[in-house]
């Protein structure tokens, strides 16, 4: 029973770093939002426009990040972390 109880509170811990990691969406993506921040305006430039692949005109707006491959490895990074916590917390 002892060896249980051990198991299962590294398992609570471990869950609860992978939900902390989930810190470094945030980090990366202000990384790459502010050296451009002061030029951008927040209500044209939305932070969903960090994925984008490509430069150009989207319903009227023009989109361009030129750091989309940071961006889109903290999302994918951030889903394994969110994920693979749920089911150590399980």
């Amino acid at each position: 029973m002892r060896e249980l109880t051990f198991t299962a509170s590294r398992r609570l811990t471990a869950g609860g770093f992978l939900w902390a990691s989930l810190i470094q969406i945030f980090v990366v993506n202000n990384l790459i939002v502010l050296p451009h921040a002061s030029s951008r305006n927040l209500e044209e430039h939305i932070i969903s426009a960090l994925g984008v692949t490509r430069c150009g005109l989207i319903g009227g707006f023009r989109f361009c990040s030129p750091w989309h491959e940071a961006a889109d490895i903290a999302w994918i990074v951030g889903g394994v972390c969110l994920t693979s916590a749920a089911v150590l917390k399980w």
